[in-house]
């Protein structure tokens, strides 16, 4: 059996190191992309659930008699397996009959959201 070396099929080792460094150049972006999308995403959740736990807070803040509203301490949030969130309650007399009450949440130590609202007695 004879063999020329012309009729072997296959690819050479140049054009398998081109396709390499091609695919490399290719999926290196797209990586960097799947990460930084991780990263977002989970800021988000974060984001969006400190701002449902504010809503939460500042609504039992609205519930209370208007004499009972008042500014807390920052403690953490005991309930719904929130752990990493704790809640600060800063409440100010704007006039006799006004009050500005601000909640903020934090994540590990982090503000990630803060409501605002006014609440007069009636």
């Amino acid at each position: 059996m004879d063999y020329n070396l012309n009729d072997e099929a296959g690819f050479t080792m140049i054009e398998l190191l081109v396709a390499l460094s091609i695919l490399t150049m290719i999926l290196l972006p797209l990586t960097k992309l799947l990460i930084d999308n991780s990263t977002k995403i989970i800021e988000a959740k974060q984001l969006t659930i400190a701002t449902n736990l504010a809503r939460l807070k500042l609504e039992e803040e609205r519930a209370k008699v208007f004499g009972d509203i008042n500014s807390r301490a920052l403690a953490e949030i005991g309930e719904g397996g929130f752990t990493n969130y704790k809640y600060l309650v800063e409440v100010d007399s704007i006039e006799t009959e006004v009050k500005e009450i601000i909640v903020k949440v934090y994540f590990k130590e982090t503000l990630r959201a803060e409501l605002i609202t006014f609440i007069r007695d009636v």
